[in-house]
């Protein structure tokens, strides 16, 4: 399996909304993120879904070293939710 097949079969998620999420930042910025940013969403995909739910939805803390990937996942969600809106 490739590298892209791996990450476009891990961003198949438990709920809707994550699949959306992963799936769109996946398709849109991962190819402009330098190999550490790359290295790191690899790192999120094996975080199971509960958890990604409240770091993205806010309802706790992610570790600092997921802080600025996460803030740029939820900055493509709001941006692609507005352009769409």
């Amino acid at each position: 399996m490739t590298d892209t097949a791996r990450l476009l079969w891990q961003c198949r998620r438990g709920t809707r909304e994550l699949d959306i999420l992963l799936r769109g930042f996946l398709d849109d910025s991962f190819d402009s993120l330098t190999s550490e940013q790359q290295n790191m969403f690899r790192r999120l995909l094996d975080i199971q879904d509960p958890v990604l739910i409240e770091w993205f939805w806010g309802q706790s803390q992610p570790p600092r070293e997921f802080d600025s990937l996460i803030a740029r996942i939820r900055e493509h969600a709001s941006l692609t939710n507005t352009s769409q809106a």
